[in-house]
């Protein structure tokens, strides 16, 4: 039990998708190692991919909520702009490389087995990696998808 956060790129493709105009199938089965696509024609492909996992980070969370859940918590699946990500980073990038901001910046949220409130050694090994992680999702994310957030606990 606990508080699991993830970001998800998602990628709808349509028959259309792609300069060429190929059929999603066809890459679909080559990125799967499928011989071959149940159905003979399909409309569109949707792919889902965990882009980022935080494991109790709290402080990452309570941000999500208040910046792209409109203070909602309920678990939910949110859109979350390249502009939000962006914004994220920033912010960890500053904590980052000021420790003496993050009360001020990204605090700790308590909660039910959110993990520890402390500003310690795992709240900046939490940084850190968001910093590494959402750049490499910045990077990476194709310009056709899009992000979603979502928590569990």
């Amino acid at each position: 039990m606990g508080l699991d956060m993830y970001l998800h790129e998602r990628l709808h493709m349509s028959k259309f998708f792609g300069s060429n105009g190929d059929n999603p199938r066809n890459q679909i089965k080559e990125l799967a190692g499928l011989k071959s696509y149940p159905g003979n024609d399909i409309g569109s492909v949707e792919v889902h991919t965990t882009a980022m996992y935080w494991r109790k980070a709290n402080a990452i969370h309570k941000w999500f909520v208040k910046n792209c859940q409109g203070g909602v918590d309920e678990c939910q699946q949110t859109y979350v702009t390249v502009e939000q990500v962006q914004a994220l980073l920033d912010l960890a990038t500053e904590v980052q490389a000021n420790h003496s901001l993050a009360p001020d910046k990204l605090n700790p949220q308590e909660g039910f087995f959110f993990g520890s409130t402390e500003i310690d050694q795992y709240y900046f090994q939490d940084i850190k990696d968001t910093v590494e992680g959402l750049t490499r999702v910045l990077a990476d994310k194709h310009p056709d998808s899009d992000l979603y957030y979502q928590s569990s606990w």
